[in-house]
C-alpha cells in the first residue's frame, strides 16, 4: 500500500512503467495526490484490472513520458493460456493533467455483474485491435458537451480498429451513456451491440 503526496517520480520505466500496481491484497490501496510522473521510458503508470478499485488519484500530472497513458493490464504477456484480469469492484476512471488516457493492455475488459465502471467527464479509454468492452454489469459515462468521454482504439487513427462495446452476455448488462464518443470501433459487428438484456435492464 502507499500514500504518495507531492511525489516526483522521474526517469524510471526501464521495464513496464514508472509506477506499477499489480496483485494488491484485499484492503490495501495506493493513493496518489498532487504528484508528477515524468520522463518514464515506458508507461507512466500500469495497474492490473483487478486492482483498479484500489487506486485513487487526484491532481497527478503526466509529462514527457514515452507514453502519457495509464496501462490497464487485463492479460499477462506469458503463460499458456495467459491469465486474464477483470475489474473486481466498482471503478471510476478520472482525467488527470497531461494524461492521454487509459490503455487496455490485453484483449478485452469485462465489467461483471453487479459491478459498475464510471468514466468521468474528459476521460478516455483505448483498446487494442482485438479489444472490446464487455458490459455484464453497468457502464456509466458522465461526459459533458465540452468534456466528452471517449472510447477509441490505441492508435485512434481510423475505422474498425477495435471491436466496440457489447451489452449482454449474461443478460445483466446496462448503461447510461451521456456525451460519449465511441470512435474507430466496429472491427466485428458494430461499434455498439445490445443483445439479450434481462428484463428491467436498459441502455440509455
Amino acid at each position: 500500500s502507499g500514500n504518495l503526496n507531492y511525489a516526483l517520480i522521474r526517469n524510471a520505466g526501464a521495464y513496464n512503467a514508472a509506477l506499477a500496481i499489480e496483485g494488491l491484497s484485499a484492503g490495501k490501496s495506493v493513493q496518489l495526490q498532487n504528484s508528477t510522473i515524468a520522463n518514464s521510458g515506458n508507461y507512466g503508470l500500469l495497474v492490473r484490472a483487478d486492482d483498479l478499485h484500489q487506486l485513487s488519484m487526484s491532481n497527478v500530472t503526466f509529462t514527457d513520458n514515452y507514453t502519457n497513458r495509464i496501462a490497464i493490464r487485463t492479460q499477462d504477456d506469458f503463460g499458456s493460456p495467459p491469465s486474464h484480469y477483470d475489474i473486481t469492484d466498482t471503478v471510476t476512471l478520472t482525467p488527470q493533467p497531461g494524461l492521454d488516457g487509459y490503455e487496455i493492455k490485453g484483449e478485452y475488459l469485462t465489467i461483471g455483474s453487479p459491478l459498475a465502471l464510471t468514466m468521468a467527464a474528459g476521460s478516455k479509454l483505448m483498446f487494442p485491435t482485438a479489444g472490446s468492452l464487455d458490459v455484464q454489469g453497468h457502464l456509466e459515462t458522465q461526459g459533458t458537451a465540452t468534456q466528452p468521454v471517449t472510447l477509441t482504439s490505441i492508435t485512434d487513427s481510423g475505422p474498425g480498429e477495435w471491436g466496440g462495446i457489447y451489452f449482454g452476455g449474461s443478460g445483466s448488462g446496462s448503461g447510461n451513456l451521456n456525451y460519449a464518443l465511441i470512435r474507430n470501433a466496429g472491427a466485428y459487428n458494430a461499434a455498439l451491440a445490445i443483445e439479450g438484456l434481462s428484463a428491467g435492464k436498459s441502455v440509455q
